[in-house]
């Protein structure tokens, strides 16, 4: 490898032996080993690193908030470039008749949607973890969060992208006809049916270095409201969200937390005390843009089974919204503690990440349960159920549980795929679920996102290891 002293960085510059470097290691589930971490202070600096890396032949991994799911925001190897410094809100307004705004990648998304808010705008698409991800790692993975059952994902809000190539040339894709692709969820690799600016959605840092984005926003802010309502089973959970689906009662957001989630969420220190009967809730959001709210929780409150109705929680209030919110993040905040220890340990968490659709829900969540239970090993679902698509997680706590849950979790992926769905629904393929591109995909669709790849990028410099591996 060429020598990384030897890096145009201006700015600050980490090499491996520095302590320092261990903050940038590892996202939420993997680590990885970067010889350099750069964090460049304007984007010619940006550039001048990548066409550098381009020469020599050095891996750039660009990195955001490293809140990644599948190791896409960690460096195998060679350099690991940051975006923390390019947290700006370039602009926000109104042009063709609707409001917009032009943001930096390094933003925190619960940041930018309060700076629409101080205009008068709302940006509905943001991932549970939005109080620490980045908006461009949220176009890198084309994300979703518990909004897309109404607003559908990121990219039916991308209108302009601004980049860097890998060789450091620069280049700007805007949507031609404001036609955005079929709002559903994603399946892994590049979207190759829609516009030019639709192959770098989604593309987890692989083709090239977002430098701006241009999103379309909500003419005003709903008056929102969530519900957390209590079941005495699961299964009554699940029944509830298939009835909401089939009635197209259409909340703005509709999930399910089982019983093992509602463990997870009693460690949040401000957790209410939950009764023992309650064995799974569903977390109800709607809005109004006309600020009425009461009527619509009288009609959900209509829907909800009378026997838990007294224990179900209503949040109006943004600080009672947020208290919610905050309790719903504790179940991957906890896991992904949990699972740090289990790796050391010589365990892990074992995710899922497949979707089916709708009306395939609730049959195939049965089957879930059925199939996991001989297997003895602690597991969640929990999350999307309303889209159809859960967050299965097993906890293992040895390398055979491991393999275990590997292998259910990979059938369970190939089923899903029959059943109309996809292997990767919102947190992209990254390093850790490259096989299962094989069961999405056949070979021809494979190569065709290869070259796609190498015209972008023809060194396969940029995000090395994530969708596919290095050829």
């Amino acid at each position: 490898m060429a020598d990384l002293k030897k890096i145009p960085a201006k700015g600050e510059i980490i090499f491996k032996n520095d302590a320092r470097i261990e903050t940038y290691r590892r996202d939420a589930v993997i680590s990885g080993n970067p010889d350099a971490v750069v964090r460049p202070r304007d984007w010619q600096e940006v550039a001048d690193i990548a066409s550098w890396c381009n020469g020599n032949a050095v891996p750039l991994t660009v990195c955001g908030a490293r809140t990644s799911m599948t190791g896409s925001s960690v460096a195998e190897s060679g350099v690991l470039l940051t975006t923390d410094n390019f947290n700006k809100v370039l602009d926000i307004g109104t042009k063709e008749g609707g409001p917009y705004a032009v943001v930096e990648p390094g933003i925190i998304a619960k940041d930018f949607q309060r700076a629409a808010s101080e205009k008068g705008f709302h940006y509905p698409v943001v991932p549970t973890s939005c109080d620490n991800a980045f908006i461009g790692g949220t176009v890198s993975t084309n994300a979703t969060g518990e909004d897309f059952y109404k607003y559908g994902p990121t990219r039916s809000f991308v209108r302009e992208i601004s980049f860097i190539k890998a060789d450091g040339t620069t280049g700007t894709l805007e949507r031609g006809d404001r036609n955005v692709p079929l709002a559903e969820k994603g399946h892994g690799g590049y979207f190759t049916s829609g516009e030019e600016i639709d192959k770098l959605i989604g593309s987890e840092g692989t083709l090239a270095i977002i430098k701006s984005v241009t999103l379309e926003l909500l003419p005003k802010i709903p008056d929102t409201f969530i519900i957390l309502a209590p079941f005495t089973s699961a299964i009554e959970a699940l029944k509830f969200i298939d009835n909401t689906n089939k009635n197209r009662w259409n909340p703005r957001a509709i999930e399910y937390i089982d019983p093992i989630a509602i463990s997870l969420m009693k460690t949040y220190p401000a957790c209410p005390n939950f009764s023992d009967t309650i064995k799974a809730f569903v977390y109800i959001k709607d809005e109004s843009f006309d600020g009425k709210i009461d009527a619509l929780i009288g009609k959900w409150a209509e829907r909800l089974p009378a026997q838990t109705l007294n224990e179900a929680i209503i949040a109006t209030t943004e600080k009672q919204k947020e208290e919610l919110h905050q309790l719903r993040h504790q179940i991957p905040q906890a896991i992904s503690e949990l699972n740090e220890k289990l790796q050391k340990q010589g365990g892990a968490k074992v995710s899922g990440d497949w979707w089916v659709p709708k009306d395939k829900m609730l049959e195939t969540m049965v089957k879930v349960y059925e199939e996991v239970a001989p297997l003895k090993i602690d597991f969640t679902m929990y999350a999307h159920l309303g889209d159809g698509h859960p967050h299965t997680t097993f906890i293992c706590k040895t390398h055979e549980e491991l393999a275990r849950a590997k292998k259910l979790i990979k059938y369970q992926a190939e089923r899903a795929v029959q059943l109309g769905g996809g292997v990767a629904g919102e947190h992209g393929i990254g390093k850790i679920k490259r096989d299962l591109m094989q069961i999405q995909y056949g070979k021809d669709k494979i190569a065709e996102m290869k070259k796609i790849k190498s015209n972008y990028d023809p060194k396969w410099i940029l995000g090395q290891g994530n969708i596919f591996k290095k050829t």
